[in-house]
């Protein structure tokens, strides 16, 4: 069973995503975070194959979570989709990509898009 970890500081995203993909792909497993230090606990905890990570974050936002997850050898090969509302020009996604992001989605999100980006992030990790 393949696992996706959703980090998001606003619970209402999360409970929006998470119900999106166990309807969409009720073969995966998903775990939520609501801050981004959590987040890296669980993805060292349970290694997902894919990890959808909100930029915009109070304290740790998502580069830096990005960042960690890249310089660890346990997570570093996991795909990142990182999710923005607010950070949608090129040069947020170029230094997203430049840190290791795989893929961007805008907020709100688009489930068939969602869906479709995180089947090709489940196909790259296997």
């Amino acid at each position: 069973m393949s696992k996706i970890l959703v980090i998001d500081d606003k619970r209402d995203n999360l409970v929006v995503v998470e119900a999106l993909l166990k309807n969409m792909l009720p073969e995966c497993m998903v775990y939520s975070a609501l801050s981004g230090p959590m987040g890296l606990e669980i993805a060292k905890d349970e290694e997902p194959d894919a990890i959808l990570l909100d930029i915009k974050m109070p304290g740790m936002d998502g580069y830096e979570v990005c960042s960690i997850l890249k310089e660890n050898n346990s997570t570093k090969n996991i795909p990142i989709i990182m999710l923005t509302a607010a950070m949608t020009d090129s040069k947020s996604r170029i230094k997203g990509l430049e840190l290791g992001a795989d893929a961007f989605l805008n907020k709100p999100i688009n489930a068939e898009e969602l869906v479709a980006q995180v089947k090709v992030m489940l196909r790259i990790k296997s």
